[in-house]
């Protein structure tokens, strides 16, 4: 009796909230980021923020003490911000990496001067650690 009433719980069919989710899914494993187009290592501790399913693949990478972001995305038309546009006491560097199979990786990362030796070997690390899927 109690497995029918549960039985009546199940939708007969999957709600279309849930059975429509935009672009491709990623994984988060062991400081890995799985993109489906790109996987990339990040740093132990940082948090991992994905970008919106409808646009082109993207990551955000923030330092723990949250002063420092790295970002990777697909799109091309990316921009570095004015450095007059930028908090005071923050620098930006901007790298793009072509894939083995020709996809185009712009890297982003926004950090401290003062501490901006440290975060730049950090973001070395990423940029050598990003591989086509």
């Amino acid at each position: 009796m109690l497995l029918l009433l549960l039985a009546a719980c199940v939708p007969a069919a999957t709600p279309t909230l849930l059975s429509y989710t935009p672009g491709p899914s990623v994984t988060v494993l062991d400081e890995t980021y799985d993109a489906g187009v790109f996987t990339v290592r990040f740093p132990a501790g940082w948090v991992v923020v994905s970008g919106p399913a409808n646009q082109p693949a993207a990551v955000t990478f923030v330092s723990p003490d949250e002063s420092a972001t790295i970002r990777l995305s697909t799109r091309a038309d990316i921009e570095p911000a004015p450095d007059e546009t930028l908090p005071t006491g923050m620098r930006l560097h901007m790298e793009q990496v072509t894939l083995e199979d020709g996809v185009l990786v712009t890297m982003t990362l926004g950090a401290p001067a003062g501490r901006w030796d440290t975060y730049l070997s950090v973001f070395e690390a990423v940029m050598e650690s990003v591989r086509s899927e």
